[in-house]
């Protein structure tokens, strides 16, 4: 039950804000744009990793000792 009250609470102290922010923002559009662009260019934080190699190039298991299973 607290946690519901600490939800409203924070939702109605942040809605005005929004609607004062969306407000500025289509006054600035040039401005805003440039803000958004910033924080999308600096701000997200993540990281991707790499794509994993093609099956043609992907390691044997075993490496070199494959090479000794196979008969003569």
């Amino acid at each position: 039950m607290v946690n519901l009250v600490a939800i409203v609470a924070i939702l109605l102290a942040v809605g005005p804000l929004t609607v004062w922010g969306v407000r500025l923002a289509r006054r600035h559009r040039r401005v805003a744009f440039g803000a958004a662009s910033l924080l999308l260019l600096f701000g997200v934080n993540f990281s991707t990793d790499p794509p994993p190699p093609p099956r043609i190039e992907a390691a044997k298991p075993g490496g070199e000792e494959a090479g000794d299973d196979e008969p003569k």
